[in-house]
């Protein structure tokens, strides 16, 4: 149960920072990953991303708040991952809106060179948060 309020909390955390948050998704994403990850503003997926709950594949519900950000999903999106545990590839996960951006994992240095670049020169940016 101390994990689960750990995780959740950490959720809830990610997903009303006022601060920049970018998360880069360069694999696979389910369970803890995809808590922490999809609660952000700005998710950016490769051509090596996976998404999936395949925790509802085996008849589980959907855990680390999946249930939450299914929910909002546009169309029925959220419905067939939750019943199915289906995988998303990078376009699935953008046109659901699970993801904001696609950059090819060729070009994450240099997107992590820019994002640095560009956050560390603001300091409304940095900081203790």
């Amino acid at each position: 149960a101390d994990y689960f309020w750990k995780e959740y909390t950490l959720n809830y955390a990610i997903a009303t920072y006022d601060k920049p948050q970018v998360s880069i998704l360069n694999g696979i994403v389910i369970g803890g990953g995809a808590g922490v990850s999809v609660h952000g503003r700005l998710r950016v997926a490769t051509e090596n991303t996976v998404f999936a709950t395949p925790e509802t594949a085996v008849g589980l519900f959907p855990d680390v708040g999946a249930s939450y950000f299914l929910s909002r999903l546009p169309g029925f999106f959220g419905e067939y991952l939750g019943l199915t545990g289906a995988r998303l590839d990078s376009a699935e996960m953008l046109a659901c809106c699970l993801a904001t951006h696609f950059v090819p994992s060729v070009k994450l240095p240099l997107l992590e060179e820019e994002l640095c670049k560009t956050f560390l020169n603001d300091a409304a940016c940095v900081g203790k948060g």
